[in-house]
């Protein structure tokens, strides 16, 4: 799912959210993408 750099673009992407959206909301998905790019990085051995 995630290619080279992926990680920035995610970051920009939850970092650029409109402030509509309670921060708490943007700081879960953003938890929740981190966990995910850990989990596939610690997959690749």
């Amino acid at each position: 799912m995630l290619l080279e750099g992926g990680s920035q673009t995610l970051e920009n992407y939850f970092l650029n959210m409109p402030d509509r959206s309670p921060s708490n909301m943007k700081n879960l998905f953003y938890q929740m993408a981190l966990a995910v790019e850990q989990f596939h990085d610690g997959s690749k051995f």
